[in-house]
């Protein structure tokens, strides 16, 4: 169990899935399932989540770009455990600056997101990422997040999500998700 370490049957977690309608959002919704933990999945389209999971996954409306701090501590209230899957990837079409963009859409939510969860009963949280940041430390050489908004974006998703519970009991995992999941 992700929750208590331990493999005893009946202990689960409630779990709150950022962005669960994505693909890879939707794979994590169907292995939490699998386990046994209670799944919530917040969403801009909460229809989607009755289409792909059946009743069995209650859906929460909700917009990160629009959510704050506040809003996260009061939306996290009953979760054990939380998974980001939200975010645009390098695929998405810009709109305008695409430093900005990027930022906007990848580092503010997570910000505001892991900067609430000191503050909540949630202790367990994984952010799903991206390769491109692992590739980023792994060939510094590169300076791959030094050339592309997108791949910086990434990169200080991860460095503001783990600063934001530095000082907290919530362990935080960052999974820099290969193109073939």
């Amino acid at each position: 169990c992700l929750y208590c370490d331990d493999t005893v049957s009946g202990c689960f977690m409630r779990v709150l899935v950022i962005g669960g309608t994505g693909f890879i959002g939707y794979h994590a919704v169907r292995a939490l399932q699998s386990s046994g933990e209670e799944v919530v999945v917040m969403c801009r389209d909460t229809a989607s989540v009755t289409e792909l999971f059946g009743a069995g996954v209650c859906a929460i409306p909700g917009d990160i770009g629009k959510l704050q701090s506040d809003d996260y501590r009061e939306l996290l209230d009953g979760f054990d455990a939380v998974v980001f899957a939200a975010g645009v990837d390098e695929r998405s079409e810009v709109q305008g600056d695409a430093e900005d963009y990027f930022h906007r859409a990848n580092v503010v939510p997570c910000e505001a997101l892991f900067k609430a969860i000191p503050q909540t009963r949630v202790r367990r949280a994984v952010l799903l990422n991206s390769i491109f940041a692992w590739y980023d430390h792994q060939r510094p050489d590169m300076q791959l997040a030094g050339k592309h908004p997108y791949i910086r974006s990434r990169v200080e998703q991860d460095r503001v999500s783990h600063a934001a519970i530095a000082n907290s009991d919530c362990v935080l995992v960052t999974l820099q998700v290969p193109w073939v999941f």
